[in-house]
């Protein structure tokens, strides 16, 4: 009887437990995506360089800056959190123009590959406030680091994004790796600063503005990639390697 009595108040005391548990865990998730939230805003409001975690903290509506250090453990790591956040958004809308568009056939011109580089981001901004502070945010430093972009995340790359580079790099065959790499970094550095600048407009990704915006940068985008190298360039390119 006496056992039977302990076995039924252990259960019950698990199911008292429980809720207690998921409540936490979800006020958790809330103050995570809270400091998330306001720390975004605030570098599209002042620039990355101009917001202190004081800031984040008392605009996210917390006391100290307790939560955030469990979170993330300091500034840094709040910052790589928003870019991981928007970078898997992107990824899931890359992957699936790409299975889209492959599902159509033909093989897709290097404009349709411009596009399934650039489309997610940019159909990402037209319809998610958030992400369009994002792009206010961060595209800037992402377009003038000295960091190469495909090295600006320590992250693994998706399906998606891992097909349209293979797409690329056959549908640009008359590069060589070393020039490809040139190109390539020109062509992401471009279409990111000129999404910064377009994010900084009123109304920036709504109406026909916003899609003349994207057919032009995909214009540009692909005679960027598509422009034969001269032998000025080749010379000069032989000269670093030397």
């Amino acid at each position: 009887m006496a056992a039977a009595t302990s076995r039924a108040l252990g259960k019950s005391a698990a199911r008292s437990k429980a809720p207690v548990r998921s409540k936490a865990t979800a006020r958790s998730g809330a103050t995570r995506i809270q400091l998330l939230d306001a720390a975004e805003r605030l570098f599209a409001e002042h620039g990355l360089e101009n917001v202190t975690v004081r800031a984040i903290v008392e605009r996210a509506g917390q006391k100290n800056a307790s939560a955030l250090h469990y979170h993330f453990v300091d500034r840094e790591g709040l910052i790589r959190a928003i870019h991981l956040r928007r970078n898997a958004q992107v990824q899931v809308k890359r992957t699936a123009l790409v299975d889209a568009r492959l599902a159509q056939g033909p093989p897709p011109s290097l404009r349709d590959i411009c596009t399934l580089m650039i489309a997610p981001a940019f159909q990402l901004a037209c319809k998610d406030a958030g992400f369009r502070r994002y792009v206010r945010a961060f595209s800037e430093w992402s377009a003038t680091t000295t960091m190469p972009p495909a090295r600006q995340l320590d992250i693994g790359l998706e399906r998606g994004t891992l097909t349209s580079r293979s797409l690329l790099r056959t549908a640009v065959a008359h590069l060589d790796d070393a020039l490809f790499a040139r190109r390539f970094d020109s062509a992401v550095r471009f279409a990111t600063l000129s999404m910064s600048v377009r994010a900084r407009q009123p109304n920036a990704f709504r109406g026909p503005a916003a899609a003349l915006f994207l057919e032009l940068l995909l214009d540009e985008m692909a005679g960027l990639l598509a422009a034969e190298v001269s032998p000025q360039t080749r010379a000069a390119l032989a000269s670093t390697q030397a």
